[in-house]
């Protein structure tokens, strides 16, 4: 996604995090076909996801502006293609990040399940579950940390047992599932599991984004 400026010429700029990296004029040279592509609203989904992310401990409200612009975006992509996974987990992410931002300056920072915000979040997280390929680690390693922000850690534990059942190599939910056992006082198998996340970088290599 990032990348989608470097081709654009000279008078285009490669960094991302400027106002306007990108606009609909600079996909007038790549064809109509791709133009009118859901690839084209997930772009930009995705950058002003990483906006909000960027500036979310500097300028908290206007990460949720950008939060907000990116769910747009990924709602039109999904307008054409509802069962994406990608966009799926995108959305996912985007709304468990707004979440999370709201929820920092609570003193119970449980979600809460009446909360429609957090309702929609689990929402994308389980369309991403059940979308093709089905159960897929990625996936349920994230909905794994979702209900652990819920307070509902025993289904949160059959989620980071099934996504690394699916991949045992998933370098993240190795590290998180070590850490839910640690915030559980279970140190000695904790530290099994971060040894394992160390030592196994697989998951990381091929799929680094999915990994901040």
């Amino acid at each position: 996604m990032m990348g989608m400026t470097w081709g654009f010429g000279p008078s285009r700029t490669s960094n991302f995090l400027t106002d306007k990296p990108f606009d609909d004029t600079d996909l007038e040279a790549i064809g109509e076909r791709v133009k009118h592509m859901n690839i084209i609203a997930h772009a930009h989904g995705y950058f002003y996801h990483l906006k909000g992310l960027a500036i979310r401990i500097d300028d908290p409200l206007g990460a949720q502006k950008f939060y907000e612009i990116a769910i747009e975006k990924f709602e039109d992509a999904l307008n054409t293609d509802p069962n994406n996974k990608e966009i799926l987990l995108s959305m996912a992410l985007t709304h468990m990040l707004a979440i999370e931002d709201i929820y920092a300056n609570l003193s119970n920072a449980v979600f809460s399940p009446t909360d429609q915000r957090v309702v929609k979040a689990e929402e994308y997280c389980l369309r991403a579950i059940y979308a093709e390929p089905k159960y897929d680690s990625f996936s349920l390693f994230r909905y794994a940390q979702f209900l652990e922000k819920c307070g509902r850690l025993e289904a949160a534990e059959d989620y980071y047992l099934m996504a690394l059942e699916a991949d045992p190599n998933n370098a993240g939910c190795l590290h998180c599932y070590g850490q839910f056992l640690s915030d559980r006082g279970e140190h000695d198998l904790a530290e099994e599991f971060f040894k394992r996340a160390s030592a196994n970088t697989v998951g990381l290599k091929q799929w680094p984004q999915w990994y901040h």
